[in-house]
Formats: structure tokens, sequence, C-alpha cells
């Protein structure tokens, strides 16, 4: 399908984004990071209770593997919770960030990523803050994606706003949309900062449908 083979190519652009915000953000190596911190699969969903939130998707959604590997037989969830797993996403997150979710259906894409506040600081700015200096990477790295993929990028807009409740809290996002090579693309980029603000949970979403975005969001709800 040309929508799912577009919107693959531009998530690919997330993590170069990722990447230039650790320019911003590169961890220190301090004490060890509690498992918690990345969050655990469950059957259609995933929980974070460090930072209080669930997400519960309808069938449709498949979700992606995450860690090093996934044995014959094993499932997505068991080998996401691995140990082994869990390690190596940590010590990718005490070097700057790590994927810790991800799941898809036939046009929506969510990846939840977590940050570490960089190494010459030991917190977290307020989200707001976070928010107003990721706009115009987001523009930059879409312009760049698009340039490398040959694709034709127009309509580009961003903008910073907050969302009151969003899996029982308020916090900032930063709202986008664009067309590539004429199919439309909305998107959500939500920063929930840690209680201890250690630590920044990013979660990204993105529809070829404006509508699903909202409908995204009510699958994230408080613990």
């Amino acid at each position: 399908m040309r929508e799912k083979g577009m919107m693959k190519k531009t998530r690919l652009f997330w993590i170069l984004f990722i990447s230039l915000l650790a320019v911003w953000s590169i961890s220190a190596f301090g004490d060890e990071i509690d498992d918690s911190v990345v969050g655990l699969y469950k059957e259609h969903g995933y929980v974070n209770e460090y930072f209080g939130y669930q997400l519960d998707l309808p069938d449709e959604f498949t979700p992606e593997s995450r860690g090093l590997m996934t044995f014959v037989n094993e499932s997505v969830v068991d080998s996401a919770n691995k140990e082994s797993n869990i390690d190596h996403l940590k010590t990718l997150l005490k070097l700057s960030a790590a994927k810790v979710f991800g799941a898809e259906s036939d046009r929506d894409f969510i990846t939840i990523t977590v940050e570490s506040p960089g190494i010459l600081k030991d917190y977290w700015e307020e989200e707001d803050v976070v928010a107003e200096n990721s706009v115009q990477t987001i523009v930059t790295s879409l312009q760049e994606k698009a340039d490398e993929a040959g694709a034709f990028l127009t309509n580009v807009d961003t903008h910073v706003d907050t969302l009151d409740d969003f899996a029982g809290g308020k916090h900032s996002v930063i709202l986008y949309k664009y067309t590539w090579d004429e199919i439309p693309v909305y998107g959500l980029f939500v920063l929930i900062r840690s209680a201890d603000r250690q630590y920044l949970s990013e979660i990204m979403m993105e529809s070829s449908d404006a509508a699903s975005i909202e409908k995204i969001c009510g699958y994230f709800s408080a613990l």
C-alpha cells in the first residue's frame, strides 16, 4: 500500500529527530536506571509505571519487537520484557535515548521513546521549553528525509500546544502536518516529563487520517 510505504519512510525521520535532540540532551553515565523507566509490553499495549501511564490498543494494531532479538515461537510481549532486552534499552538510554515501544495499523503508527536530560545537566527543562526547542528540528528533519527519499514535501505546519487531559495529566505537545508526495500526514508529538525530572517520555503518533490522532490519544490512560 502506497500510504503505508510512505509512512514507514517518514518514521525513519524520527530516528534522525531523536538523534538531533540527543545533541541537546546526551545522557550522563550516572546511577543505574530502574527497569520501570523503559516500561513493559503487555497484551495489546504498553505500561510504564515510572511515568504513570498505560496504552491499550485495539486488535487492528500490531506491536513491534524491541531489544536485540526475538526467538522462534517467542511472543513479542515475552521477548520485549526479557531481562536482556530491558538491559539493552537501559544501555541505550544511558547514551541518549531508547525506543521502548512501537505499534502500527494499516495507516496509523505509534512510537514511544524515553530520553535522558543531557551530559551538562541532570534534569529536564519544562515540557513547553523542550517543545519550543524541538519544532524547528522537526521541520528540518522532515525536509532532509524527503530529500534523501526523493519525495516531494509540501504544506509543512508545526506548532506547540497543550493537551489538558492526556493519560490523566496536562502535557505539552507538538502538532504537525505535511504532505508527502500528495499524501497528507497528520502527527502529534507528546512530551511527558517524569516527576523527578530525570527522563522524558516522547510519544509520537502519525496517521494519514486526521481523526485517528484523537482516537489514538484515547487509548492512553493514567495508572
